[in-house]
């Protein structure tokens, strides 16, 4: 799947329709390299496939499952570092993939979270916000954009 693809079945899914304009948006941007700046701040929890994996599980109900995963920044870079190097170039436009969900990054969300977004259901509890280093589910705020003054 294509960045391009991922933002637009995003902004259709039930539980983040409130914010298809923000995303839609994004999906016509370009893919940007990733850049970051180092800080003096203490270092953020680590992301690790154990927990990527137990929060896709708490948000599985029979076949149901996250089919999109929308990380911040800082928190796909983490991802790809977890990633063996050549599964890490995909190309500009192409998403990573985690137990079959497509991965990508969104410079709207918040440092340190991510979504889990179930597009096929309408049922709030089958997607979720999460942070690093944490596993407790979040629902998807109404506007999980509205944090950032952009």
């Amino acid at each position: 799947m294509n960045r391009r693809d991922f933002f637009k079945k995003m902004a259709t899914a039930a539980v983040v329709a409130t914010v298809a304009p923000k995303i839609l948006a994004e999906a016509s941007m370009p893919a940007a390299p990733l850049t970051f700046t180092v800080s003096n701040a203490p270092p953020a929890a680590p992301l690790t496939f154990a927990q990527l994996e137990e929060t896709y599980q708490m948000l599985m109900f029979g076949r149901e499952e996250p089919d999109l995963i929308a990380m911040a920044p800082d928190v796909y870079a983490k991802f790809l570092d977890m990633l063996p190097m050549e599964e890490r170039f995909v190309g500009p436009d192409n998403c990573q993939v985690f137990n079959g969900a497509a991965v990508t990054h969104s410079k709207y969300l918040a440092p340190g979270t991510y979504l889990e977004i179930n597009s096929m259901s309408t049922n709030p509890r089958m997607s979720g916000m999460f942070e690093v280093g944490s596993t407790e589910w979040k629902p998807v705020p109404e506007n999980p954009f509205a944090d950032l003054h952009i």
